[in-house]
């Protein structure tokens, strides 16, 4: 197993205790793990990983310094207050996009802390995600502003031609802001990776389920897509936060899941390299007893060794490097070797090539634009070949 820091060994050590205590099993003594920390470096990485619900719950006996004590009841606190924001807000939002007629649905946030842990105040969160159908987004944008909330970004890429929200932005969501809470509005769950890079993922959605929240009924993603979006989620920050590990634990303890059938909707939706990867960090750190089918879906599964080496690149680091473009352009490779195949890999160099999170194309002469087209696809046969030669070995 690759060495991580005793910090982070801490922090899932009392995380695999609150799973077990919440299965009414003995807890272990972690107090070995406390005392091979140090007390700055666990401050960060408490920081860092947002756990303070699972921390608290799993580490009881265990005496912190006065320092890490008051940071996790502090974290409790401004998690309480922020996510009782959170949950007005996206009651209201959701009124406000049923009233205009736009087909969403709520994407983690208060609704998913609610599921895991019957109360919102368990997980640390600070914005609000929701799925609007691409033919639905200028109508969402539209209803937004007129409510109030104001874009950090102009919608460059709404037209008068309904396709080009999704076909000519590489982009896969748009951020607005209303009294200090943001609200991403997404219309595609993944950049390029496999079905969910499409035009619409409402193609990948079977249904839309109604979970019962602050006396409203409110949409939310199926328990199957659900754990699909948790673990191409995690993936693609390359688990840069183990809260995201851990929300995928927890579903997985409460829902009783159909797996065979599970695995076959993620092999045709040709994502079995990111939840490969989901699977064998949650068996490795978190204790999960995986059933059978997934258990072969794993081992079946060739995982390119970039494909864990960034995790625990991820992890080690000294800071939070997700959302910085020079981090972005530097994770291409472990992106692209998510991929499953090469067509794959065209699509996805080719979606992140335009995406200007990566490469500002909009500030370059118009006339240099079609050139992307031209080069992208090269990013994606590289690394296909990278790959075929083995050079993607652990540094």
């Amino acid at each position: 197993m690759p060495l991580i820091s005793p910090e982070l060994e801490f922090i899932f050590a009392s995380c695999r205790n609150a799973l077990r205590l919440a299965k009414n099993l003995p807890s272990h003594d972690i107090s070995l793990y406390l005392a091979n920390t140090d007390e700055a470096k666990l401050a960060t990485s408490l920081k860092r990983h947002r756990l303070p619900y699972l921390l608290q719950a799993g580490s009881n006996g265990v005496v912190f310094s006065e320092t890490i004590a008051t940071l996790i009841a502090n974290q409790q606190r401004r998690s309480a207050l922020q996510n009782l924001r959170l949950s007005q807000m996206l009651i209201a939002t959701n009124q406000v996009l049923s009233d205009a007629q736009v087909r969403f649905v709520n994407l983690k946030g208060p609704l998913l802390a609610e599921k895991l842990h019957r109360q919102i105040s368990s997980r640390q969160m600070r914005d609000l995600d929701i799925l609007v159908h691409p033919e639905d987004l200028v109508s969402a944008i539209q209803c937004l502003e007129t409510d109030g909330f104001r874009f950090d970004e102009e919608p460059y890429f709404l037209g008068s031609d309904v396709t080009s929200i999704y076909l000519n932005s590489a982009k896969k969501h748009i951020s607005c802001v209303k009294e200090q809470i943001t609200v991403e509005l997404h219309w595609r769950l993944s950049y390029a990776w496999g079905e969910l890079g499409g035009v619409s993922n409402y193609k990948t959605i079977e249904s839309v389920v109604m979970q019962q929240f602050g006396g409203r009924k409110l949409p939310v993603l199926p328990d199957d897509d659900l754990l699909i979006h948790l673990c191409v989620h995690g993936a693609e920050h390359a688990w840069a936060r183990v809260k995201w590990l851990m929300d995928i634990a927890c579903l997985i303890e409460i829902t009783e899941f159909d797996w065979e059938r599970w695995v076959n909707k993620v092999k045709r939706l040709k994502l079995e390299r990111a939840v490969a990867q989901t699977m064998a960090l949650l068996v490795t750190h978190v204790h999960v007893e995986l059933p059978k089918p997934l258990e072969q879906f794993i081992q079946a599964v060739q995982l390119p060794p970039i494909v864990l080496d960034e995790v625990y690149r991820e992890w080690n680091s000294t800071s939070l490097r997700q959302n910085m473009r020079a981090s972005r352009f530097r994770r291409l490779p472990y992106l692209l070797a998510l991929a499953p195949n090469l067509s794959s890999k065209v699509a996805y160099s080719r979606t992140i090539w335009n995406n200007p999170d990566f490469f500002p194309w909009e500030r370059l002469p118009r006339a240099l634009w079609p050139l992307n087209y031209f080069v992208s696809p090269f990013m994606g046969l590289f690394s296909n070949a990278s790959e075929r030669a083995g050079l993607d070995r652990k540094r």
